[in-house]
């Protein structure tokens, strides 16, 4: 995926995929339960949802994963770096969501809370926490961002954060889930590698499950106090924790920058082509009718969301 329409276009057609698979696999599923539907769609959904856009863009365009993917491997160093740094964007995320939480619900994270006392520890982490952290990673800091690179690395980190943001089809999860895109694309960005923003991702997901099902009764209370209660709680965290988390990407870019050849697609032995387009050449544009079309997607989808469950 080197070219932003091919981004634009396989961001459109997986939104109209994702919108539409829940209803076919509810369908195929029914004669099974609920319970068994559920259960089918927490542990193996990210595969059908994610991974089958993936294979079929292979497919059709006859590319290689691994000439789309970044997949250098992680050093020591920057394994530590970036537990820490994901470990300081939490707060981040958290302030996003309490100002998110005054004109929006938390309907996925109540469901989520629903799941957690039903199924074990070890199940909400592998549907929770490492299926989202590999197919979602794959998705958005690699097809998205490789076809983004074109337009520039600023770029190319923002919109497929964005549209990370747009995938969850939630108005609550959209700030902080791109908040965190922008983290981890930076991640991706300055080790060319996937692995960075997967380990991150199963962090940030996985220590949602840990907390939330060690300390259900806390998180129930938490819920209950007020949202500006909530936005002076997380700004004084955000106050005390933000500098750490800017001195730690300042190190990280430092300690990053220069020692790996940033590729246009992966370190693939066949295509070892440099990301940075040329001084001269002119950048391709990112707006184009199917961009515009993804946002008029998840407007209308939002208002039929909200039209549909007032009906319920």
């Amino acid at each position: 995926m080197d070219r932003p329409e091919k981004a634009n276009v396989f961001m459109l057609f997986f939104l109209c995929y994702s919108s539409v698979l829940p209803i076919v696999l509810a369908l195929a599923l029914a004669p099974f339960g609920e319970s068994f539907y559920i259960s089918f769609v927490l542990l193996l959904g990210h595969v059908f949802i994610f991974g089958v856009p993936m294979i079929l863009f292979c497919a059709f365009t006859r590319t290689r994963f691994g000439d789309i993917i970044p997949h250098e491997p992680l050093s020591i160093v920057n394994i530590i770096l970036i537990f820490f740094i994901t470990l300081f964007t939490m707060p981040l995320m958290s302030w996003v969501a309490s100002l998110t939480s005054v004109f929006a619900d938390n309907a996925t994270g109540d469901a989520i809370n629903e799941y957690m006392n039903r199924y074990p520890m070890a199940y909400m982490l592998v549907s929770v926490a490492v299926m989202p952290g590999v197919f979602e990673e794959l998705a958005f800091r690699g097809f998205m961002m490789s076809g983004y690179k074109r337009c520039g690395i600023v770029k190319s980190i923002a919109f497929s954060a964005l549209f990370f943001g747009i995938m969850h089809l939630d108005l609550y999860q959209l700030p902080y889930a791109t908040a965190a895109g922008i983290i981890m694309g930076i991640l991706v960005h300055y080790t060319n590698s996937i692995y960075a923003s997967m380990f991150s991702h199963f962090l940030i997901n996985g220590s949602q499950v840990v907390l939330g099902m060690m300390f259900a009764d806390a998180e129930t209370a938490a819920e209950e106090i007020a949202p500006m209660e909530q936005i002076q709680a997380t700004s004084i965290l955000l106050f005390l924790t933000l500098p750490v988390l800017i001195g730690l990407l300042f190190a990280f870019i430092k300690i990053n920058s220069g020692k790996n050849i940033d590729y246009k697609y992966s370190l693939s032995p066949k295509h070892e082509f440099e990301a940075d387009i040329v001084k001269n050449e002119k950048k391709d544009r990112i707006l184009d009718f199917s961009f515009v079309m993804v946002f008029i997607f998840y407007v209308l989808y939002m208002q039929l969301s909200k039209i549909f469950e007032l009906i319920s």
